[in-house]
């Protein structure tokens, strides 16, 4: 079963958990936030990038009062990026495909939670209320969430309920969780960290890839992300204009599942300099392959906040997402909006009203292009004739 973008699911989260989330608040009573919190539990169940984010608070806490444990629970659709976090203690893993099959094993995961004695639970999710609810039974002491606005029967499930802002980065979003803890972050704290592993650049070592430099194209914006998609038209004359003026580069196509037939398109139509490894590589080496890249293009996405992580330099391409709520922290990222006039409509992310999107069809080739060369300007690229 589709998890992403699937309506009975999201009846479910609302009408059945806020149900449930409303009943059990009246039965349990929080304690103030301890003066020295020993146990820390994150919770964030999806979203690469908001994942890549919300670990902001992991790195915090550590940096804060390194004797605090903290633990983490994800889920299948975010793991990658957990593994490769220096500041998890522990990972608790739910898998939410078996969980629609079999809901009874929310218990045996609830009781290991229970088991730890959390003196803090904090949800980084915005609008579901699963994790919200596991928050509210984790027997943590206290929690801490997100009051969302049309989302509000998910905030009883916690203590400290933080307003969650249109207006400003989701990061700093993220990072005001942190307040009821007495924990005031810092402005070097706004950014996301992805580490590579040696084991990670190794594997990429042995494959086939081209001789570098490399720029990489990430065409696809997931599953349920087309109308962020910029059009594969579009990439096709790009990826010509810069084999033109960069000969010496290999351009390299990345993707996972429905993503490859944007790649296969684009490949098709530049076969000389294109090289297609959708669905070849994993997170973690897409992650070694973009930091020995020297550029990145692609939509709004979770690849978009890695190669952000990883400084590599980057154009991030933004329609009916808001760059000012959701675009890269990075110095050397240059983000180009769609100058359609409703454009962005996003908050959450999900909320596609539009029958025909038609804002990333307006974003230039040649402003596109503009910006690669920008990027790329003595680099170890050459121009040609």
């Amino acid at each position: 079963m589709k998890l992403r973008g699937n309506p009975r699911l999201k009846i479910l989260d609302r009408q059945v958990l806020g149900a449930l989330i409303w009943l059990f608040r009246r039965l349990i009573r929080f304690r103030p936030i301890p003066s020295n919190p020993t146990r820390v539990l994150l919770i964030k169940l999806n979203a690469i990038g908001d994942t890549l984010l919300f670990l902001a608070l992991a790195r915090i806490i550590k940096e804060h009062n390194p004797a605090i444990r903290v633990d983490y629970l994800g889920s299948e659709l975010n793991r990658p990026v957990l593994e490769r976090c220096l500041y998890i203690d522990h990972l608790h893993l739910l898998e939410l495909s078996r969980l629609l099959h079999r809901p009874t094993g929310i218990f045996s995961l609830l009781a290991r939670l229970r088991r730890e004695d959390y003196s803090v639970a904090i949800d980084g999710s915005q609008w579901e209320r699963l994790p919200a609810l596991i928050a509210l039974l984790s027997g943590a002491e206290t929690t801490i969430g997100f009051d969302t606005p049309d989302h509000h029967n998910r905030s009883a499930a916690f203590k400290y309920a933080l307003p969650h802002r249109r207006e400003v980065h989701e990061i700093d979003c993220f990072l005001s969780l942190l307040e009821p803890l007495g924990i005031i972050p810092k402005p070097q704290d706004r950014r996301a960290e992805y580490h590579v592993s040696p084991d990670d650049r190794q594997r990429l070592e042995v494959l086939p890839l081209p001789t570098p430099p490399w720029i990489v194209v990430h065409p696809g914006c997931g599953s349920h992300g087309q109308p962020r998609q910029w059009p594969v038209a579009n990439y096709i004359q790009l990826a010509r204009r810069l084999s033109a003026s960069f000969p010496g580069a290999a351009i390299i196509l990345t993707g996972q599942g429905d993503e490859a037939d944007l790649c296969a398109a684009i490949n098709l139509g530049v076969p000389a300099t294109t090289h297609n490894f959708a669905n070849r590589l994993d997170f973690h080496l897409t992650g070694a392959l973009l930091e020995k890249s020297s550029l990145l293009i692609c939509g709004n996405t979770g690849i978009m906040h890695l190669g952000a992580s990883l400084e590599v330099p980057l154009v991030a391409l933004h329609g009916p997402t808001d760059p000012r709520h959701w675009g890269p922290l990075s110095e050397k990222a240059v983000v180009i909006q769609s100058p359609k006039s409703c454009a962005p409509c996003l908050y959450l992310g999900y909320e596609y009203n539009c029958e025909c999107p038609r804002c990333m069809e307006e974003i230039g080739i040649e402003e596109v292009f503009g910006a690669c060369q920008s990027l790329l300007a003595g680099s170890e690229l050459k121009h040609g004739s």
